[in-house]
This record gives structure tokens, sequence and C-alpha cells, in this order.
């Protein structure tokens, strides 16, 4: 179900979308409200489920993770069974597993430390899940966007 959120809370929630750690008193004095204020709009966000949660966006280079590939999985299960999305969930390297449509039944983003340790990845976790029949990897030469972020209001369609 969509809630409706007025422009004071889209405000508070692009706010703290692009920094976390602004303290309510920092949003107030951006949209005109005291700061308990914030705090109960925030809390009312949050026990709504609009806000899942808060996180840390850490450096994966500072982790030697400078490989991102995303991996196309399909399956030799007629009718996909969940222990294969089970299975993959636990690999420690895959950010993202996504069930999609096409000749492939999943993908999966994955962030490696380089090309030995994907390969090892592939052949040691992900080929070894029971039903994967084959996997398609594409590596990313450069990312020009990355975020976690989407628009809170339809934006205008340009014509």
């Amino acid at each position: 179900m969509k809630k409706q959120l007025d422009k004071t809370s889209i405000k508070i929630l692009e706010l703290l979308t692009k920094n976390a750690k602004i303290t309510n008193s920092d949003i107030a004095k951006e949209i005109g409200l005291v700061p308990s204020a914030v705090l109960e709009r925030v809390r009312k966000l949050e026990k709504n489920g609009v806000i899942n949660g808060y996180t840390a966006l850490l450096n994966k280079e500072v982790f030697k993770l400078n490989l991102l590939a995303f991996v196309h999985i399909a399956v030799d299960v007629p009718n996909w069974d969940d222990e294969i999305a089970k299975n993959l969930v636990k690999v420690p390297w895959v950010q993202e597993i996504h069930e999609i449509t096409g000749e492939e039944s999943y993908l999966l983003k994955i962030c490696t430390q380089g090309p030995v340790h994907l390969s090892n990845v592939l052949k040691n976790y992900i080929a070894k899940v029971k039903g994967v029949k084959y996997t398609k990897t594409t590596i990313v030469l450069k990312s020009l966007k990355e975020t976690t972020n989407f628009p809170l209001e339809i934006p205008p369609i340009k014509k």
C-alpha cells in the first residue's frame, strides 16, 4: 500500500538520503520546523515502514574489493526452487540477487578482489549451487553512477 507523504516528509526523506547522520536540528533549520516536530515525523516514517533503516556506505577499495561484476544465472530446474536463491544468498561476495525474466533466472551483483577471486567465487560457490545450469558474467570497467536513492516524487517527463 502506497503511503501518502506530504511535501515536508518528502523533504525530510531527501535530506536523510543525502546524509543519514544529519541531525534533527539541521533538518529543522532546513525545512522550518522545530527539532521535536522533525523527530516525531522521522519516528512516524520509521514506524510506518517508509524508512527501513540506516546504513554506512563503505569504500570497497579500502577492502581491496576492486572488481564489480554482474552475473546472469540460468537454472536447470523446471520450476525454480527457493533452495537455489537460499544458497545464493549465502555467498558473501554477492551484494544483490534479482529474479529476472528471459533466458536466465537470476541476476547477481558481485564485488570481488579481482579476476582470480571472481573466478574462484564463480567456480567454488556459484557453480556448486544445486540447480545452476550456467552463468554469464559481465565485468564493470567503470561505474558512472551508483546510488541507493530513487526519486521520491515522479519528475516531469521531458519533451
